[in-house]
């Protein structure tokens, strides 16, 4: 079986040179959300594209658990009751494409 090629996000904003601060990105999740959420899609298009295998479900898992994490601190400091929480588990739960 042939090896396949690996490409990191790190190395695709690079490419394609999207302004990003590489600090940042590996330092602070709630920059690292924003990035992902905006260039994931071109992303595993050009994964898909030219057959590269690539980190999507672990850069997916980590910011759907930090968005789900900032939905549960709003519901404990009562920000938002249990109904809204269920709306935002389920919307979060959905852009990352969990199925539950």
């Amino acid at each position: 079986m042939l090896e396949q090629k690996f490409l990191s996000f790190e190395v695709f904003m690079q490419k394609m040179r999207y302004p990003y601060n590489k600090r940042l990105w590996q330092t602070d999740i709630m920059y690292k959300a924003k990035i992902w959420k905006a260039r994931r899609q071109h992303y595993m298009q050009i994964c898909k594209k030219y057959n590269y295998a690539s980190e999507k479900d672990l850069i997916d898992d980590e910011c759907m658990n930090y968005e789900l994490r900032m939905a549960w601190n709003q519901y404990d400091n009562g920000l938002i009751d249990i109904h809204e929480l269920n709306e935002k588990e389920a919307n979060i739960k959905e852009i990352y494409g969990v199925i539950w």
